[in-house]
């Protein structure tokens, strides 16, 4: 019964209605993961272990990011499969895709998690100056032994948000975000430093995971049933590309982490501090946004899988303005209060000269201020590449999921400081947030127009059935 609400709601109930409930734990949930994220460097901060320490966390964040890109492809390239699966009626289908996405996203990050340990020395020489490398790898390690549990709560989360029972992502991630905010500070002292905080992550990380595999029995989830799996070559390829978009996002998301890192280090590690205090916070910004536009996908996938065109292109309509007037706000308080928030992660820096704190807080609000300027075509950009994927676009989902860090910001931040220096850094990425949503305009258009003749024969083929 609750099923059959479930989806007369988001198949013949308010578009807008279906959008707004389905998003509010979806923003939460993408708030919570910002949290994790940011919590270690707030507290890491607070405790006086100066630029270096702050660094060297943030840096750890591009394998962070790796982890991610594994959990999103499982979970994406599942869970799309799943919502239209569902759209169609057709639960069986839905349920063995839900054991083979986490099964594959557990095991894959198993593996990550050997290889990572086997090199984990070249790993944060990479990412590392040598005054961060003691905290680096101090903190790493913890990281890495969370990789399993990670990877497949993110495929996890996003099974069950494309399922439209969001909330029980978010109650699995809010547990474990609220109980890390209270031992981060508890272990740091107990542990001496940033291994405390990444001890008491991956804690939080293992408790998450488990929550979330609970919460598969409850309510009318998907039940995660082990005797279901089955791998098929049909199977893994409607995982394939559903998933393709998503990891080529988060995975050039990674590797343009990785440049900002290595382009930041010649300059010192409050320039790295600055850059990463700045990112962090524009990504709580992001968060909501794609916290929002995640409440759209189940909309999108479901009346996609119904064959109710006109409702995606309402939904979508209506994703974009919510989504563009909620990132002019956030233009105007990053412009306005730029000094504030950077100050936030940026205090008790005992290790730290007075000269490069003044540096690193000048160097986040500049930071802060440049990517704010690019904020307004954000909503268009993010939410035209989510349905790219919803409706089984792979190519040009693919090709909008690379634009905004692949194709503009890797080449940006790699030529620009060769002749703005530090100025070169800051810039690339409001650039490349500019021409992702030059290329997601002719991307839309022909979707679209795509849709438009789908839904003209499926009328043509009604009416013929009407007169037979």
């Amino acid at each position: 019964m609750a099923s059959n609400k479930k989806y007369d709601l988001i198949v013949n109930g308010s578009v807008k209605k279906s959008i707004c409930l389905l998003a509010i734990p979806t923003i939460i949930s993408m708030l919570i993961t910002s949290i994790y994220n940011a919590a270690d460097t707030y507290f890491v901060s607070n405790a006086g272990y100066g630029a270096s320490a702050i660094a060297a966390v943030s840096v750890v964040m591009s394998y962070m990011s790796i982890v991610q890109a594994i959990g999103f492809f499982f979970g994406h390239g599942a869970g799309n499969f799943i919502s239209k699966k569902l759209g169609a009626m057709l639960r069986d289908e839905a349920e063995v895709m839900s054991v083979v996405g986490v099964v594959l996203s557990f095991l894959t990050g198993v593996v990550l998690m050997i290889l990572s340990l086997i090199f984990i020395d070249e790993l944060v020489a990479l990412l590392s100056n040598d005054t961060m490398t003691q905290y680096t790898k101090q903190y790493f390690r913890y990281i890495i032994y969370a990789t399993p549990f990670m990877t497949a709560s993110f495929t996890l989360n996003n099974q069950l948000r494309f399922q439209g029972n969001s909330i029980y992502g978010m109650v699995g991630l809010g547990i474990g975000a609220i109980l890390n905010i209270i031992l981060d500070p508890i272990f740091i002292k107990l542990f001496d430093g940033v291994q405390g905080a990444a001890i008491a992550t991956m804690a939080c990380q293992i408790l998450s995971f488990i929550i979330l595999i609970v919460g598969t029995f409850y309510g009318n989830n998907l039940r995660l049933n082990l005797r279901k799996l089955k791998l098929n070559k049909n199977l893994l390829a409607e995982l394939v590309k559903g998933g393709l978009p998503s990891l080529f996002r988060q995975g050039t998301m990674s590797i343009a982490t990785v440049c900002l890192t290595l382009m930041s280090k010649p300059f010192g590690d409050w320039a790295i501090a600055g850059v990463s205090i700045a990112t962090r916070i524009t990504g709580i910004f992001y968060s909501i946004l794609i916290g929002f536009g995640q409440g759209f996908q189940p909309v999108c996938g479901f009346n996609y899988g119904a064959k109710k065109y006109d409702r995606v292109r309402e939904a979508f309509k209506f994703s974009v303005i919510v989504s563009t007037c909620y990132m002019l706000i956030i233009c105007a308080i990053s412009l306005i209060f730029s000094k504030q928030l950077i100050s936030i992660f940026n205090t008790n820096t005992n290790n730290l000269s007075q000269e490069d704190m003044l540096k690193a807080v000048d160097v986040g609000i500049r930071t802060l201020r440049l990517h704010a300027l690019a904020f307004p075509v954000a909503g268009f950009y993010m939410v035209s590449n989510m349905m790219m994927q919803n409706i089984g676009r792979p190519v040009r989902a693919s090709i909008l999921a690379v634009s905004r860090q692949g194709i503009a910001f890797i080449p940006l931040v790699l030529i620009l400081p060769r002749f703005w220096d530090l100025f070169g850094i800051l810039i690339s990425q409001t650039i490349a947030d500019i021409i992702s949503f030059i290329i997601s305009i002719p991307i839309f258009i022909s979707v679209m127009k795509e849709i438009r003749v789908m839904e003209n024969s499926l009328k043509e083929d009604s009416l013929q059935q009407k007169l037979n």
